[in-house]
């Protein structure tokens, strides 16, 4: 698990937002307003933050392709996260190579206390 800098932390909290800005800006129906919309982001970050980008960008696409007129929640995409990893244990478990972006000797959650 890799520990992330206070200056990496914030850098890697606004790719996330910007990531998820990309994919909900495809589904609102009317915008928010700024200071909601930050709110809104925050609540993502906290959400992910422990993901990395790559692992996060794959989930919103993931469900943008499962669930193109669904908008997602932190707690959708939370969930993804976590079934690719689940998926990704059981096949190393059962000596199948799992998918690369999940599997459990790439750090996986960054920042997360073990």
């Amino acid at each position: 698990m890799q520990l992330l800098s206070p200056h990496e932390q914030d850098a890697h909290r606004a790719r996330i937002g910007l990531e998820v800005e990309i994919v909900l800006d495809g589904y609102w129906q009317s915008r928010p307003s700024d200071v909601v919309k930050v709110g809104i982001l925050a609540d993502w970050m906290d959400e992910l933050e422990d993901w990395s980008i790559d692992q996060i960008r794959w989930a919103l696409r993931k469900w943008r392709s499962l669930n193109a007129s669904k908008k997602p929640n932190p707690g959708h995409i939370s969930q993804v996260l976590k079934g690719e990893r689940g998926k990704a244990f059981v096949a190393q478990r059962d000596g199948r190579k799992p998918e690369s972006l999940f599997a459990i000797d790439r750090p996986l959650m960054l920042g997360a206390a073990g």
